[in-house]
């Protein structure tokens, strides 16, 4: 679209001559929407070259006191962009190539007038085109170093790579930070440049790489790792992203734009970690970390060991459900202490996968970010169930030895109670003649000797050693039971005894066994309160050695 299609030509028109002056803007004004400002004089020429708003300048060359190559100079000096045509009636071919160079725009011969319009016509067409051109130039020259500003400015490496080259076109200054290369260094390697920086052992791995990328789509990042060679010839660990940024004519990838970020020591902490988790794994302790949410962030081996669950199970799961707490509120009460602490420490009652009860000495600590805001909880629990049994267990030997203590007093003065029942039954049995009353006796003495056996037995067990095993024949046991049991048991209660006559011998202790088929007899007694019948049997077992594994203590044979 042409200018004067948009608004009106604005002409600064320099003429002496009054009719010419005439016949030159009505030429215009058939031609052209334009606005004609005509001046005579130099005064009256700079003023409007100062003050105008111009599209062209259409000059007379021949104007009293005033040439035309000095308006030309005038104009050029002012307002450089402005069109400028000269107009002349007596403007020779050497003269017009002057004036050409010197910097004008076109000229036409006053006996040619027709050419006039054309001639501004395309003036300004050409002066808008040059304008807009060099607003573009402008803009993009203001894009460009803004680009290159953030370019700069960015912490990481940014690079344009040539695939079929193998050679950087562009790489910002950032390169010198992280490799110690200046970017004209890395352009002047050139082909060369990957073999010299990058690491032997990743030879295949970079062919892969360009592979990879010629192959890229437009909207495809591709991203890798590379050991890197700086300028003083250590390796640094890049992390590259890439995007194709321009194409071939066959649509193949050119060249890819890419950044880099430096992850040595990124890679260093996390091999530190690895370290430091393998170190973990080796202790026996449960050691996990657990987030504000409850949810599990580590879980190291002894947690998996001590809990049946797996890393990759219990990691992202509730604390709660994994470790089955016994009491929920013992868990909300720690949490609020670690809270306002910093650190607590208490024994748990816990539950691993399978259902197997734990006790737990459990440690806590807070674990604050950068901000002093709390970010997790590190959680280190020992198993301490079989310190609790053994625990019990000696505090079972403790009360038993005390309670030994007791039955050794008490027994001492069941003994003095007993000795004279004994000595009564010994001087009775001259008085008594009656065959029941001699039964009686018999029951009292025998029981009387029963109770100075378990005085016995009391006193050795207080003084803690074992009592003596002898043979025993089990049948006198069984009987005397019998005789007690017929005598003090209920009469709903029928007894029923089955031995055979040749028993074996067995070695114990007659109290310890009398008192085993007391306790026996006693107990079902009391399951039949509305009575029944009471069997005891014997027989002789030899025990092969299936039977014999099942007690430790036992062996093949009678």
């Amino acid at each position: 679209m042409t200018t004067e299609a948009a608004r009106q030509v604005r002409i600064l028109h320099l003429e002496d001559d009054d009719m010419d002056a005439e016949l030159i803007e009505a030429t215009l004004g058939a031609g052209l929407d334009c606005d004609v400002r005509r001046v005579a004089t130099r005064a009256e020429y700079v003023a409007a070259l100062e003050d105008a708003d111009l599209d062209v300048v259409v000059a007379d060359y021949a104007v009293p006191g005033f040439d035309g190559l000095a308006a030309l100079a005038a104009a050029r000096a002012r307002r450089p962009e402005l069109p400028f045509i000269f107009l002349s009636g007596t403007l020779g071919d050497e003269r017009a190539v002057a004036t050409l160079k010197a910097g004008a725009t076109d000229y036409v011969l006053k006996d040619h007038l027709s050419r006039l319009v054309p001639v501004v016509r395309r003036a300004v067409d050409e002066a808008a085109e040059r304008a807009a051109r060099r607003q573009a130039e402008q803009a993009l020259a203001a894009s460009q170093r803004f680009l290159q500003t953030v370019v700069d400015a960015t912490p990481d490496v940014v690079f344009v790579f040539d695939l079929a080259r193998r050679r950087i076109l562009y790489v910002n200054r950032q390169v010198g930070a992280v490799l110690g290369y200046a970017p004209e260094q890395l352009q002047a390697m050139a082909a060369e440049m990957l073999g010299g920086v990058t690491h032997p052992d990743d030879t295949e791995k970079v062919e892969a790489i360009l592979a990879r990328l010629a192959g890229a789509r437009d909207d495809e990042v591709t991203e890798w790792e590379l050991k890197v060679k700086t300028a003083a010839g250590d390796w640094r660990d890049l992390q590259f992203r890439a995007v194709a940024f321009n194409r071939d004519g066959d649509g193949s990838v050119a060249q890819v734009l890419g950044v880099v970020d430096d992850v040595s020591d990124r890679r260093r902490g996390e091999e530190r970690l690895r370290e430091q988790a393998a170190l973990l794994d080796l202790t026996h302790e449960a050691i996990l970390v657990q987030d504000m949410e409850y949810r599990v962030r580590y879980w190291n081996r002894g947690a998996e060991k001590l809990y049946s669950w797996p890393a990759d199970e219990a990691v992202g799961q509730d604390v709660t459900h994994l470790l089955q707490v016994g009491n929920p509120s013992d868990l909300l009460e720690a949490r609020s202490l670690v809270l306002q602490e910093g650190v607590w420490t208490g024994i748990q009652q816990q539950q691993t996968r399978d259902g197997r009860d734990l006790v737990v000495q459990s440690s806590w600590t807070l674990v604050r970010d950068e901000a002093g805001l709390p970010r997790s909880i590190l959680v280190v629990n020992t198993d301490v169930t079989e310190m609790r049994k053994l625990e019990a267990k000696f505090l079972r030997a403790q009360r038993m030895e005390s309670i030994g203590t007791l039955a050794g007093g008490i027994a001492h003065d069941l003994n003095n109670v007993l000795s004279p029942i004994l000595m009564s039954v010994g001087l009775l049995r001259r008085q008594v003649t009656d065959a029941r009353g001699r039964r009686i006796l018999e029951t009292l003495d025998s029981s009387a000797q029963r109770g100075a056996d378990m005085i016995r037995q009391i006193l050795t067990f207080a003084r803690g050693a074992e009592g003596e095993r002898v043979p025993l024949q089990p049948a006198h046991l069984i009987r005397e039971m019998q005789k007690m049991a017929q005598e003090t048991f209920p009469k709903s209660i029928s007894l029923n005894v089955s031995m055979p006559g040749d028993l074996w011998m067995v070695s114990g202790q007659a109290t310890p066994l009398q008192q085993v088929l007391m306790n026996l007899c006693v107990n079902a007694r009391d399951a039949m309160p509305e009575g029944g019948t009471l069997s005891i049997s014997a027989e002789n077992v030899s025990l092969d050695e299936r039977a014999a594994r099942s007690n430790p203590k036992a062996r093949p044979g009678p």
